[in-house]
């Protein structure tokens, strides 16, 4: 739903008046790695000090791209927050994202410090006081949209960041468009940016490894054929059976996911259960074409933290495999038995 004019122009005014300014993103993804940086350098040239933090590592993949040393690697508990007067989070969709919850579930933020949260999930849980919002295909576009064109001249690093986090949250173009997409895309492809370097940071990112791996992956991949979905179980001794760090492990998993199980017929959601410190990070994906239920609404059926989008959300439980199994397949008997 489009935001209404007060509500952008008191997110704009909000950070306009801000001298010291906190951004964190949840998850350090291509789209939010390319927004934060890009709105750090937006807020700096205006005299601002601004900070940019992330609670998780950057894998390896993303590293290739521009500018990425400015994200700091922190524990965002730990972080002194009074020494900002307006945090901003980037494509989170609820505050929970922002640290590891499943230990610090008594943390919060300060009550008076100001949260702005520029974002475009579905999931979004309107946590701020402030926001830049819409449902569209990245958190970029809204940066773009609200706060770059035709109010700052992007560099060509900035201008590759932003057009790399639009394309990256949009499968290169796949999913989640919409007519604005394509401008701002276009309009950054004026920069004359290195669009072959972005499509192969994109896509060229496994090594020969991955053929022995995709062999494990596929032979522990389960087909539940009544609720055409698939899943998969990862947990340490398996981590330690592919001999992979984790930085590696989620380009291994989009990869698999992307060309094995969003390409099988009668599977229209896929679902990866890996096993944490302590709790378990479950990813859902579903196909745009085939797939007729809100993934997000799974949450519904069980104690899961987390969010996202129809087709794409993720989410964190305390209970075990067996259990999130047949949470999932309660979610989704009932879910899909309504459409």
């Amino acid at each position: 739903m489009p935001m209404q004019n007060k509500e952008i122009q008191n997110a704009l005014k909000r950070i306009e008046s801000a001298e010291k300014i906190l951004i964190l993103i949840s998850s350090p993804d291509g789209d939010s790695i390319g927004t934060s940086i890009v709105l750090k350098h937006l807020l700096e040239s205006k005299q601002k000090y601004v900070s940019l933090y992330s609670n998780k590592p950057i894998n390896n993949s993303l590293k290739r791209l521009p500018l990425i040393e400015e994200i700091e690697i922190t524990n965002v508990v730990k972080l002194d927050f009074y020494n900002y007067d307006l945090l901003i989070t980037i494509d989170t969709a609820n505050l929970e994202q922002l640290y590891n919850y499943n230990i610090y579930k008594n943390f919060k933020f300060p009550d008076n410090l100001d949260i702005l949260y520029i974002d475009h999930h579905f999931s979004n849980t309107n946590f701020g006081k402030y926001k830049l919002y819409e449902q569209v295909s990245s958190t970029a576009e809204v940066l773009f949209k609200y706060l770059i064109e035709n109010k700052y001249d992007l560099s060509l690093d900035e201008a590759e960041l932003l057009y790399y986090a639009i394309a990256y949250d949009t499968g290169f173009f796949r999913w989640q468009l919409n007519p604005y997409t394509f401008h701002a895309a276009s309009e950054l492809l004026k920069k004359e940016l290195d669009y072959d370097k972005l499509s192969n940071i994109y896509f060229e990112n496994i090594d020969d490894k991955f053929a022995n791996i995709l062999d494990i992956l596929v032979k522990r991949t389960k087909f539940h054929k009544k609720l055409k979905y698939t899943s998969l179980y990862i947990d340490e001794k398996l981590i330690k059976k592919m001999n992979i760090d984790r930085e590696n492990l989620k380009n291994y998993l989009d990869t698999y996911r992307a060309n094995f199980l969003m390409n099988l017929t009668n599977y229209d959601i896929s679902v990866i259960i890996r096993e944490a410190k302590g709790f378990n990070i479950i990813s859902f994906r579903g196909k745009s074409y085939t797939n007729k239920i809100n993934l997000t609404e799974i949450n519904k059926y069980s104690d899961f933290k987390g969010g996202g989008h129809k087709n794409a959300c993720s989410f964190s439980s305390e209970k075990n495999y067996k259990e999130i199994l047949q949470e999932i397949n309660t979610a989704l008997k009932d879910l899909k038995s309504k459409v």
